[in-house]
């Protein structure tokens, strides 16, 4: 091989490396730890909101840039998921636009997939929201930690392949009792409660009652002893003149007899 000729094969090769290395970048795209935030779902609701996703490290502009969701933790609590869906708009994107969305069951696996076109000269883009829809919650089980698996590649990630514990987390999530918590609001309360306070109760009223009848009672008993003391001494005072005059009498019946028989 002279020398022109392997000039021209190296080159050739720097360039191949090149595109290989553009390509991996494309691959590279990362999903910030903790991938977003799932939140808690109601026994009896359908929806859930998942917020705050942020893929960074991606080519400028990049056309087609996939998110992955594992979401088969629902099924642990038995959530059905046979008719999930997706409800996702740009408005709710930042730095990008969504330009497909599905779901796929597979190998036991569950797993949500949206596209993105970053917008022009944007490495990296956040999903502000989105919503996974038409949940069967009705036979799920209350439970606690549970995670959504995500990552970013340019290789399909589904079935056997779907993200794992070695990919970013969301935030934790719990499957909750929808219908102790309504129990709860309709419970009233001690300040909204019918009872009697005790200064309204029948008993009061009925002592008070008492208590005045027993008061006229005595009133009318210091009346009657007030006439008696009265009629008492009114015979007292007629007794006395008429005791003074009969002795008067018998002193001076007294006297003419005793001057008779001087």
């Amino acid at each position: 091989m002279n020398h022109t000729t392997f000039k021209t094969v190296a080159l050739a090769a720097l360039v191949v490396l090149s595109v290989v290395g553009s390509a991996g970048v494309a691959a590279a795209a990362d999903v910030t730890e903790p991938a977003g935030t799932a939140e808690d779902i109601e026994t009896g609701e359908q929806t859930q909101t998942v917020s705050d996703i942020e893929v960074t490290n991606t080519d400028p502009g990049a056309d087609g840039v996939d998110v992955y969701i594992n979401v088969t933790a629902l099924e642990t609590a038995d959530v059905g998921v046979d008719s999930l869906n997706i409800d996702i708009d740009d408005a709710n994107v930042t730095n990008a636009n969504v330009t497909d969305q599905n779901v796929n069951q597979n190998n036991g696996n569950t797993v949500v997939r949206l596209t993105f076109d970053v917008q022009d000269n944007e490495t990296a883009f956040t999903v502000e929201s989105f919503q996974l829809v038409q949940l069967d919650t009705e036979n799920a089980t209350t439970t606690d930690g549970l995670t959504y698996d995500v990552v970013s590649s340019d290789s399909e990630r589904l079935g056997s392949d779907a993200p794992d514990s070695e990919d970013s987390q969301t935030e934790s999530f719990a499957i909750v009792d929808g219908d102790s918590e309504d129990d709860t609001d309709s419970t009233p309360t001690a300040t909204e409660s019918d009872e009697p306070t005790p200064t309204e109760s029948g008993d009061s009223e009925e002592t008070s009652t008492a208590t005045e009848a027993d008061s006229d009672s005595d009133s009318g008993d210091s009346n009657d002893s007030d006439s008696d003391d009265g009629s008492g001494d009114g015979e007292s005072s007629g007794d006395g003149p008429g005791f003074g005059v009969a002795a008067a009498l018998a002193a001076l019946l007294g006297a003419a007899f005793l001057v008779r028989r001087a």
